[in-house]
This record gives structure tokens, C-alpha cells and sequence, in this order.
């Protein structure tokens, strides 16, 4: 078992609140229409505020709710599908607005939606060395959707949150897995931003590579495919099913 607990957690999310009814004005959709395909009444676009607010927040939230300071962290990992700027990386943003007195480590783990449940795992193999660890998750996606694409659009909203992980001598990780499925790479993906599809090489609208895609129902029927082994032979490798599972 791998020995790690969650000591303190914190979020923030922005106070543009959108609702559904806004976004069916917004698209010119008929009333009731972002509600029935994205089952969400609201969500929280960022407006006034910044990434770095929001984050800042979540994190001294965390900190208070497992008693610590900010020089009481160890390592920070900065878990986002989205940067607030290409380079450098999330976490150095992070710790240069903590301002720590210590030159502690910081790192940054891009996988989109998985990234702070990675983020939790890497972290359970560094506690020996890191024993109080931040992970700090800030997504604004509200600045990357497409409208014309509202059962993709509709089901995303800004906001971050927080977490002080430390060593635990009870509970623990039990299992954990990943694994790669990359025959699903184009089912979920920002084109423009890297070194593929630089604006100095692209003719048209940039824009078109700077919006979030995303194919839901390829993406649906890859996981089905995919979840139910998965799920199986995780558990099998510490002798379990899912009878086991309360």
C-alpha cells in the first residue's frame, strides 16, 4: 500500500456564474436546450479575476485546512490540462506566487483531465523525500470553446482546486493503474500551440486551431470498450473484484 492522506483540500471558482438559459441566448438555441444536452443548470466562466486569483485561493484554502504555511510545503506539482502561458512551466508560476522562503521543488503534469488523479499517485512515491507535497489544479477552458459545438462547449467551466497530501501510517492507495490508449489521440485536442501547427506556418484563422475539439461519442465508445478490463485487471493484481468493493 502506498501511505498517503489528503490533510487539507480547497477550490475556488470564479463568480461569473453562466447558466444554461444564458448560453441557449448566448448560441440563438431554444430555451431549454444546452440544459437537456448537458444535464448542467450552471457553470462558472472566469471574468473578472485571474487564474493566479483563483489558484491562490484554492491553495491557502488547503494550507488552513491542514494547518500548515506555505513554508511548510516540500514540493509543489501544478496538475492542469491548460498553462497559463506556454513556458515556462505551471509550477514556477505557482511557487513565484507563493513566494516560499525555500527553493522547493516544483513540477508540472499535463494529461488533461487525469492530471490531478496522476498527480495524487506520482505523489505517493515522493513522500519519502518530499513529506508535505501541494498539488494545485487551475483550469480556464471558458477561453478555449467553440460554441458551434455545444454538446462539447456546454459541459465545461473554469476553476481550481487544491490539496496538501503527507505520508499516512494508516490508510493509503490500495491499487492504482494508468494506462495509455493512444488510438483515441484525436478524440480530444487543441491543434494550435506547439510545434506542429505554429501560427508562422498556418494560412487560415488560427483561432480554429486554438478552440478545444472534442468527438464525445468516439471518445464514449472507446471507454466502454476499454473500462470494463481495465476495472478487472486493476483489481486482480491485488487479488480483488468488484464484489470486493463497498
Amino acid at each position: 500500500m502506498q501511505h498517503i492522506n489528503i490533510t487539507g483540500i480547497g477550490k475556488a471558482l470564479p463568480s461569473n456564474e453562466v447558466t444554461a438559459s444564458m448560453i441557449d441566448k448566448q448560441c440563438n438555441l431554444a430555451e431549454g436546450t444546452t440544459l437537456r444536452i448537458t444535464g448542467l443548470e450552471k457553470r462558472y466562466f472566469l471574468k473578472d479575476e485571474s487564474a493566479s486569483t483563483l489558484m491562490l485561493k484554492a491553495i491557502h484554502q488547503a494550507l488552513d485546512n491542514a494547518k500548515l504555511k506555505v513554508d511548510d510545503i516540500d514540493c509543489i506539482i501544478a496538475a492542469s490540462a491548460t498553462m497559463q502561458q506556454a513556458i515556462p512551466y505551471n509550477g514556477a508560476g505557482v511557487h513565484r506566487l507563493l513566494k516560499p522562503k525555500r527553493n522547493i521543488p516544483s513540477f508540472d503534469i499535463n494529461m488533461t483531465c487525469l492530471s490531478a488523479l496522476r498527480a495524487f499517485d506520482i505523489a505517493s512515491n515522493l513522500l519519502e523525500t518530499y513529506p508535505t507535497i501541494l498539488i494545485v489544479s487551475c483550469d480556464i477552458a471558458s477561453i478555449g470553446l467553440d460554441w458551434s459545438d455545444i454538446r462539447t462547449a456546454g459541459i465545461f467551466g473554469d476553476g481550481a482546486a487544491a490539496m496538501v497530501v503527507q505520508k499516512s501510517s494508516k490508510g493509503g492507495i490500495v491499487v492504482s493503474n494508468f494506462e495509455t490508449h493512444s488510438e483515441g489521440f484525436e478524440y480530444c485536442q487543441i491543434e494550435g500551440g506547439g510545434s506542429m501547427n505554429p501560427p508562422s506556418a498556418y494560412d487560415g484563422d488560427y483561432n480554429d486551431l486554438a478552440m478545444f475539439r472534442m468527438d464525445g461519442k468516439k471518445l464514449f465508445k472507446l471507454s466502454a470498450k476499454i473500462l470494463p478490463n481495465f476495472i478487472h485487471n486493476t483489481l486482480k493484481t491485488k487479488g480483488l473484484t468488484l464484489n470486493d468493493i463497498d
